[in-house]
């Protein structure tokens, strides 16, 4: 029994008490509401463009290194875009919005274990261990919140269907 502050027509909206639920849903309405230009996604992606042009210039001697850098990039482009089609598609499309999710753990995961091992690289023995413990615990999060965590009991489906009626 939660009381509604306002009405809305999208059936995908939680009203609460005016809680946190409801300011999130509102937010959530409101997501592409002024159609304006990204500003920040654009400054953001300049700057990532720029800085990964600076370290393939500084790695024109290393292969390795400059073959990091476009790999590193081109994930990251990747998930970003990812990430962008997973928050417009529609709730109901489960299957894409399924495909996008294991999309975006595998490159999430893929970026974790390339800077994994670049960190590792020039660590000591133990360091190193620990770098890649934490490079797995953080891979195995990521798949546990993504695929494994049943989150409907909070407003998040991705259109599923609960498994068990509620009386």
């Amino acid at each position: 029994m939660s009381s509604s502050t306002g009405a809305s027509n999208n059936p995908r909206r939680t009203e609460g008490d005016g809680g946190a639920d409801g300011l999130l849903a509102a937010e959530a309405d409101n997501l592409g509401a002024d159609d304006g230009f990204p500003w920040m996604q654009v400054l953001a992606l300049a700057i990532l463009t720029v800085n990964s042009v600076l370290a393939l210039y500084r790695s024109t001697d290393d292969p390795g290194n400059a073959a990091f850098v476009v790999a590193s990039y081109t994930d990251l482009i990747s998930l970003f875009y990812c990430l962008r089609l997973f928050e417009r598609t529609a709730e109901a499309a489960v299957q894409r919005r399924k495909n996008l999710k294991k999309a975006v753990w595998c490159l999430s995961a893929l970026l974790v274990a390339m800077f994994s091992y670049r960190v590792a690289a020039v660590m000591p023995p133990a360091v190193a261990v620990i770098v890649w413990c934490m490079a797995g615990l953080t891979v195995s999060g990521g798949f546990y919140s993504l695929f494994v965590y049943d989150s409907d009991d909070y407003g998040d489906t991705d259109g599923d269907e609960k498994k068990h009626a509620t009386a």
